[in-house]
This record gives structure tokens, sequence and C-alpha cells, in this order.
């Protein structure tokens, strides 16, 4: 997971309120915020443990009760380790007591005037830890209507987590590293762990989510540099079922090949402990592009993304793994 150059080393997160256009134009004179702001101003903030922030998600809970999921960069020196003499950033977690490597910091956001830093969940890997990315689903949502609240996130580098979030101050592991079961990977260094992981989507009402991310053996295996998406059917977010891998072509390359899907069996690598072995999978032509760091301009990336989510959206709701022609 690359950390963007242009992020600060350590985020402090702030709650804005919208106000209303004739308000704002009267509060300017007293916000001291208005130097940077346009019909908003600044109610509350929290350091989140000073760790290094990425993506925040925020999901309404029952009772008009909303909670933030921030995910962290992997621990790292100041300056994103390009400042001379830069030390650690902060790795302190005062609810525990510990050092604990960055994972995900979990924020009860009510009361936006004061909010209340509820659990940091690690992701001990031993080296950086890191969980850049996260998505909440509530079950009455999903096709399980189950009642809980469910959270995807990253596990560094090597793995995609579905944490049980229904308590936010007490995660319970569903798909986890630490229970041998994630979604897909494994343990950082180990056999199976992925090689990159990326921004994610879970679509709630049919709990279809587009993973990003690189096995440790796509190269081998003919797949262009850069990550691409696994499609996972996480209804049941305790028995995830793979559907296929996808990817587009690479527009860069003088040989052009037509943007059909082909068959292509194989296994999806090893599988974590307990885990049973991956069916075939359906894969795009071999050379893809890279969702990653190599990406065209904004206007283009926009236009490459929005075609995409919406060929993978109607291909999955379309057609159902019976329908599939088979190996």
């Amino acid at each position: 997971m690359k950390q963007p150059r242009f992020l600060a080393p350590s985020i402090t997160l702030a709650f804005a309120l919208l106000i209303g256009m004739g308000f704002a134009s009267g509060a300017r004179a007293d916000d001291a915020q208005t130097a940077s702001s346009l019909n908003m101003r600044l109610v509350g903030t929290n350091d989140l443990q000073a760790r290094s922030t990425y993506q925040p998600t925020l999901h309404k809970y029952p009772h008009n009760r909303y909670i933030l999921f921030a995910g962290h960069h992997a621990l790292a020196k100041q300056g994103e380790g390009l400042l001379p003499n830069g030390q650690l950033l902060p790795s302190f977690n005062p609810l525990t007591g510990k050092n604990e490597l960055n994972g995900t910091s979990i924020v009860d956001v009510t009361n936006p005037w004061n909010p209340q830093y509820l659990f940091h969940l690690p992701v001990a890997d031993g080296q950086a830890g890191g969980a850049q990315m996260v998505r909440v689903c509530d079950g009455n949502t999903l096709p399980i209507q189950d009642g809980k609240i469910y959270m995807l996130r990253t596990y560094a580098n090597s793995a995609h987590e579905i944490w049980d979030v229904t308590n936010p101050s007490n995660p319970v592991g569903v798909r986890t590293i630490a229970g041998g079961n994630p979604v897909i990977g494994a343990q950082t260094g180990a056999p199976g762990a992925l090689a990159g992981t990326h921004k994610s989507w879970w679509e709630c009402d049919t709990g279809i989510a587009y993973i990003v991310g690189r096995r440790g053996n796509d190269t081998a295996d003919g797949w262009g540099p850069g990550n691409h998406i696994f499609i996972f059917d996480l209804s049941n977010p305790a028995n995830p079922v793979y559907l296929r891998d996808w990817a587009l072509n690479d527009s860069s390359l003088a040989e052009q090949r037509p943007h059909t899907l082909r068959r292509r069996p194989r296994s999806m690598g090893r599988s974590p402990p307990g885990q049973p072995a991956a069916p075939s999978s359906w894969r795009a032509p071999l050379r893809s592009a890279s969702t990653s760091h190599t990406a065209p301009a904004p206007t283009e990336t926009c236009k490459l993304w929005t075609a995409q989510s919406f060929f993978l959206r109607r291909w999955v709701r379309e057609s159902s793994v019976a329908q599939l022609p088979q190996p």
C-alpha cells in the first residue's frame, strides 16, 4: 500500500457541520476557519492517536448513533520515511497501554462536538501493519438479514478481513488472519499472502464485493503489473463465495485485444489454514491494466472506473455461478 505523497504524516480528523448560505456569510467574521472553508465550520476533532490516516467511512447505527471507521497507513517514520533523521510515528494506544501497529480506529461521532475514541484494531503482522481501506455494511441490508454490522478491511498488503462491529467497542473476528480464515490472502510473508491490496467496494444490498489486490503468483501466472479485482459474494460475511477475477486490458499495448472475457481455469493459489481450496476462476485477457499506482489523468480515471463499476455490477447481477460455462 503506497502512501500518497500529498498526505501529511499525521492527520487530525476534522468533523464539519454544514450551515446555510445566509448564516455562513454572517458567521465568517467569527469563524477562525473561514480562510479555508465555505458554508462549513469546524465543530470537533479527534487526533486518532496521532496515526497516519487514509480512508474514513461513516456508518449510521440504530438509535441514530454514528460511528466512524478510519483506515490507517502502515506505521512509518516522519515525512513518509523521507525526513532526514525522522523518528517513528506514534503507535501508543492509551486505551490498552500498549504500542500497536496501525490498523483501524473506531470513533463514536454521534455528538460531533465531542467525538469519542472507542477502539483501535491493530494489524499485528510483525512488520508495519496498516489497514488503509475500510467498508461497512448493515446485516439488515445484506441478504443475510441478521441484524449485525460488518466491516471489510485490508490487512496490510497481504489479505482482506471481515469483522463483526455490531458492538463498535468490541469488534469480533469473522474472517480474519488471526482466525486463519481471511476472505483472501494470508499473514504477511506466509504462503498465500497477497502482494498488494487497495480500495475495495462492498455493495450492501446484494452483498457483492469488489476486492482489489494482487496475488504473489500473479506475475508468474501471466497477469500484467499492478492490482486487479477479486469479485466475492459476501451476502453472508461468514461464508465468502469467490466468483471470479476481473481486470481491464492494458490500453498501452501495441497489440490491442478485444475487451471480452475468456475462460481460463486456474487455482487462486494456496488457501490459508482451514480455508478450502478455491474453485476455478474466470479471468479477463492475460494483460491487464493496473488499478493502483499508474493511473491516467483524473478525468480519464473517472471515466475508466465508472465504466468498470457499471460493467462489474451488471455482470454479477445478470449472471449466476450456475449459468457460467464450466471449465
